[in-house]
């Protein structure tokens, strides 16, 4: 029990200099801001709000993507196997015309 009420002890010379430093930080802001109306605070925390948003998700989209840029994807012609068992039937339409023209 006594190491736990150390720590505390440790830890509010801490706190102590967190919560003044928010503080000062907090009477700038107002001391700025009190003589907006209000509509202008409005739209100045609507552009700040955009702004964070934006920059957060290009940080996240990036992210997700390789260092080298984003992926290649290229067009590969597809072969189809010489061996083909009698079991698969192979879509061919214009082989279907022509022999149905071929035969009348």
């Amino acid at each position: 029990m006594a190491n736990r009420n150390n720590t505390k002890q440790e830890n509010s010379g801490k706190g102590e200099f967190i919560n003044a430093f928010q503080r000062k930080a907090a009477d700038f802001i107002n001391e700025r801001t009190a003589t907006w109306t209000l509509k202008y605070g409005k739209v100045c925390l609507i552009i700040f709000c955009l702004f964070t948003g934006s920059v957060s998700l290009v940080m996240i989209i990036k992210g997700f993507m390789p260092a080298n840029g984003p992926p290649v994807v290229s067009r590969t012609q597809l072969s189809v196997p010489k061996l083909i068992p009698d079991s698969v039937k192979i879509y061919q339409p214009f082989k279907n015309k022509q022999n149905d023209n071929n035969s009348k």
